[in-house]
Parts: structure tokens; C-alpha cells; sequence
């Protein structure tokens, strides 16, 4: 990796995962924190990805670079990187991936550090999207009022942390949601919790359906319709989503 101009830093073996752009709390832990995990690294006790700049970034790197007694190289403006052997973790794109099992090995120790075992959440989480800019929910005031009487709990993610949010999912043994980012956060739930996805049918997505399978979730979903062809937003059947419900136990 090499730029033309200011400083020069040069490293003999290296680990690339990619990370930067991806302020979206599921790219950046899918397609980075997910892969610092022994077994990808091959030895290679260094690891070279963009600065972090969130908390929830921050949070989790250093996890797992104290765990795995790794040390990072942030790619900078100015700065030539020279690295005598890189290896770069695959990337399938940025819509979506398929997981490798070994991921969930990577979370379990991210959630080891996180969630206090003495700590306590709700056991049913609806997570909203109330506040999300695009692909909205338009009846999700019918859907939290369906799911409150359930005894679920109506959550947003926005603003929390890492480890409020790790905790949260460690303790919910039902856990409902539209499709999100926020719902990458099920790879903290315990095997055999379960999850109901709804699907926005102008963005059908199955990653959360690959992250359910390998940490061994019951996974459902309920697939939408779009208020307006062209358009993003989209509605759920609540009639529909009552008998799903009483389907999956929930």
C-alpha cells in the first residue's frame, strides 16, 4: 500500500481489513471487527485498517487487539504506507456477505468483555426504526402498539453504545425488528433466542437470516409491502405479523 508523498512508515507482515468508509454499524463490524480473529490472521500480530471514529469503532478494536495482543496501523492523509506482505481478508461487497462461522468465535470474545454477567434487560425487544432516514416503516406506531401488548420492549439504538447495546440483545430471548443495522447486534443474543425480521421488499436483504444461522438463532421474517412503487417505504400486515407471532411463541 503505497501513497507519493509525507511520511514514510514501513512494516514487514500485515493484516489488511477493511474498515473506513464504513461508519454504518454493520459494515464496520462484519467487515472488520468480525474478521480479527486468530484464525484469519495466520500469525500476523498487526493489523492495518482506516482510523476509528466512533465510539462504538473505538470500543470494539480495542477490544480485540488487547485480546488478541495485536497492535493497528491506521491508514492516514500524507502518510506512505510500505508493507512487505499483506494479506487481505475476501470481501464479497457491501450490500451484504456470507459470514464465516468462525465470525461468531470473534463476537463471543468481543461479548465476553462487554456484558456483565450479573447484568439484567428485558427478555422481548422490539427494535425501532422510528428514527432512521430512509426505508422507513410507515405503520411501525401499529406494530410497537401490536408488540407492547406482547411484552416486548420498544428500544432504539441511536446514541447508545457498544456495550449498551451488547447487553440489551446478551439478555432479550426474543428480539423483533425491520430490517438494520441495528439489528447486527443479534450476534450478541444466546443461541436459541429468537428473531423476527421484516423485510422491506425494495431492499430485500438476508444477512441477518446467514447471522441468525451461525449463532444458532430461531429465525423468522415477515416480508412487506411498499407504500409506493419507486419508493423506499414500506408496510408491514398487521393481521399478518399477529399470527407470525403467535406461530414463532412470541
Amino acid at each position: 500500500m503505497h501513497a507519493s508523498a509525507g511520511d514514510v512508515v514501513s512494516i514487514d507482515r500485515a493484516f489488511y481489513a477493511c474498515g473506513g468508509v464504513y461508519d454504518n454499524y454493520y459494515h464496520w463490524l462484519l467487515f472488520l471487527i468480525a474478521k480479527i480473529n486468530p484464525d484469519f490472521l495466520l500469525g500476523i500480530d498487526t493489523i492495518v485498517t482506516s482510523q476509528p471514529n466512533t465510539e462504538f469503532q473505538r470500543t470494539g478494536l480495542e477490544i480485540l487487539l488487547q485480546k488478541y495482543d495485536l497492535k493497528a496501523v491506521y491508514l492516514r492523509d500524507n502518510v506512505s504506507l510500505h508493507v512487505g506482505e499483506l494479506t487481505v481478508a475476501q470481501q464479497f461487497g457491501t450490500a451484504g456477505l456470507d459470514p464465516h462461522p468462525v465470525f461468531m468465535e470473534t463476537f463471543r470474545d468481543l461479548k465476553s468483555a462487554l456484558v456483565s454477567p450479573a447484568g439484567s434487560a428485558s427478555e422481548r425487544i422490539y427494535i425501532s426504526r422510528s428514527d432512521a432516514s430512509e426505508r422507513k416503516l410507515v405503520n411501525e406506531h401499529e406494530v410497537e402498539a401490536l408488540v407492547s401488548e406482547r411484552g416486548f420492549q420498544i428500544v432504539s439504538l441511536q446514541g447508545r453504545s457498544l456495550r449498551e447495546q451488547a447487553a440489551l440483545l446478551h439478555g432479550a430471548r426474543m428480539v423483533i425488528s425491520p430490517h438494520g443495522a441495528g439489528m447486527t447486534n443479534i450476534v450478541f443474543c444466546q443461541p436459541d433466542a429468537k428473531v423476527l425480521e421484516f423485510q422491506n421488499p425494495a431492499h430485500i436483504n438476508w444477512c441477518m437470516k446467514r447471522l441468525a444461522a451461525i449463532n444458532n438463532l430461531v429465525y423468522g421474517f415477515l416480508m412487506g409491502s411498499l407504500v409506493e412503487e419507486g419508493r423506499k417505504e414500506f408496510q408491514v400486515d398487521i393481521s399478518r405479523l399477529r399470527e407470525i407471532l403467535n406461530e414463532m411463541d412470541l
